[in-house]
């Protein structure tokens, strides 16, 4: 490549990792955000989860960020 386009190609490069950076950060998850995209994934409502995590209140604590998930 010439050196115009090894210049070209870091700059293409650096403004994707910008781009990625400001709208897909993957470390600003938190439990309760990844249960809500594998609920969504998976077409689940929270009366799915009822029957795992006890009952129904416990569920919409959870949710609804009032209640962290545990182990």
């Amino acid at each position: 490549m010439t050196p115009e386009e090894d210049a070209l190609l870091e700059l293409l490069v650096k403004l994707i990792e910008d781009f990625e950076e400001k709208h897909y950060q993957l470390n600003i998850s938190t439990p309760c955000s990844r249960l809500k995209h594998l609920m969504e994934a998976r077409r689940l409502e929270q009366a799915d989860l009822v029957e795992i995590l006890g009952s129904s209140e416990i569920v919409t604590k959870i949710i609804n960020g009032e209640l962290e998930i545990t182990k």
